[in-house]
């Protein structure tokens, strides 16, 4: 069978519900407002922005970053400590002790975006590690983030990515702890980087409106070009649970030259219901 759709590892089963909470942070001082930004009633939950692939760049300011392969997590900071929500709002805290540690010190009333990633000691993000096992490997396991929705019960949503980029980088520095970074801005026209992250083994890349407010929608202002490669694969069964878009997902697998199974992963996307 061939399949033109990435395969990725799967995922780790989903934490247990009812997982103990964490302290509660330490009161920090609130922060100078931002541009624009204004008070707000701090949400208890987030939708994150929906990165949308495209073929073409539409015209516009542009700002790129790598995709890098990892589990994407909203952390949010408040009265109740840190808690780091993964996909469909689903608390990750008891999975990510290490991030939340490092995260103590932000002040209440914050969310921030990222992705949790495995990196080797040359910073090369791998989630066939991350995503077997990879997550008790404290030393290794990274918040790379790259939006900061609110902050210090401000909301942010509204100001520039440029602004929102320009206090995270704050906030991050601030925090001290190489278990917190920022996914850094890359310089160039998207073809060229796209070819540098499918060289370097990565997702590809996301372009982002540099003057784009933060809604959890298919806006169109954060937009993706994925490395997609193409191989053939043995099927060895269906994940009804693991697909995307209401899809599903299949488990794949290849023969080695001894003649024995070799398991490969998910691919998780490409399939519907029809």
């Amino acid at each position: 069978m061939e399949k033109r759709s990435r395969t990725r590892p799967p995922g780790p089963a989903e934490p247990a519900q009812g997982a103990a909470r964490p302290k509660a942070t330490a009161k920090a001082k609130p922060a100078a407002r931002a541009p624009d930004a204004a008070p707000a009633a701090f949400p208890a939950a987030l939708d994150p922005v929906v990165v949308v692939p495209v073929k073409k760049l539409p015209p516009g300011r542009w700002l790129h970053e790598f995709k890098l392969d990892g589990y994407r997590i909203l952390a949010r900071i408040d009265g109740d400590g840190v808690r780091l929500f993964g996909r469909r709002s689903v608390d990750w805290t008891a999975r990510l002790p290490g991030i939340a540690a490092a995260l103590k010190k932000v002040p209440r009333g914050t969310w921030i975006d990222g992705v949790v990633t495995w990196e080797d000691d040359a910073g090369n993000a791998n989630f066939a590690r991350l995503s077997n096992g990879g997550l008790r490997d404290a030393a290794n396991v990274t918040y790379r983030v790259f939006d900061l929705p609110f902050l210090a019960q401000q909301d942010m949503r509204l100001t520039t990515l440029d602004t929102r980029k320009a206090r995270l980088h704050e906030l991050v520095a601030s925090l001290r702890t190489a278990r917190v970074q920022p996914v850094d801005e890359i310089e160039g026209d998207e073809n060229t980087l796209l070819a540098q992250a499918c060289e370097r083994g990565l997702e590809g890349i996301v372009s982002k409106e540099r003057d784009s407010a933060y809604f959890g929608m298919r806006a169109g202002t954060w937009v993706k070009h994925a490395c997609i490669g193409q191989d053939a694969f043995l099927v060895l069964g269906i994940a009804p649970e693991q697909g995307v878009d209401g899809g599903f997902a299949i488990h794949v697998g290849h023969r080695s030259i001894g003649g024995l199974t070799i398991y490969d992963g998910l691919v998780i996307s490409g399939f519907d219901a029809d």
